[in-house]
């Protein structure tokens, strides 16, 4: 027969937890044996599951290993060589390449255009309405600008003198 233990004494004895032990029942990995309502585990079953963890980056270096390792540099010098020879004279290391640049030139570009044109539309309601005293909020409803662009260029928009005069 073999040794029969209970499963308290089994996870107490090999620090396992009884989860463990069941799961290993289920499993079928277990001898065990039923007396009434307690369970044996056969403890040569438990020693026979239970397996060292062996360190996952165990390497052997053979001599076939390090020739392979050998050729491998080889190939590398030989394709630095080659890389070498095909870069430009007189530069020592290839040309940077810049990361390309984003189009916010061209976004900003095109929000003062947006800006400037929302501001003429203004300034242009403004001198048709005859340069009446009207708030700044009425004036962008009925331009059809928005209200904080109004506000934020009210001196811009109600002077007397045109924009484009003022750029001659």
């Amino acid at each position: 027969m073999g040794n029969y233990i209970t499963i308290s004494v089994a996870c107490s004895s090999y620090n396992v937890t009884r989860k463990t032990i069941y799961n290993w029942r289920t499993k079928g990995l277990l001898k065990e044996k039923r007396e009434g309502r307690s369970v044996l585990i056969d403890a040569d079953s438990i020693e026979a599951v239970i397996t060292p963890k062996l360190p996952s980056n165990v390497t052997q270096t053979t001599p076939a290993l390090l020739d392979e390792i050998r050729k491998l540099h080889d190939k590398i010098d030989r394709l630095e060589g080659i890389i070498t020879q095909l870069l430009p004279k007189g530069s020592g290391k290839s040309t940077p390449t810049l990361p390309k640049k984003s189009s916010n030139n061209t976004q900003e570009g095109a929000n003062q255009k947006r800006q400037q044109k929302a501001i003429d539309k203004a300034r242009e309601k403004f001198l048709e309405l005859g340069s009446p005293k009207i708030s700044r909020a009425e004036l962008a409803r009925q331009a059809g600008v928005d209200r904080n662009t109004v506000g934020k260029h009210w001196a811009k928009i109600t002077q007397l003198e045109l924009h484009n005069e003022q750029s001659d």
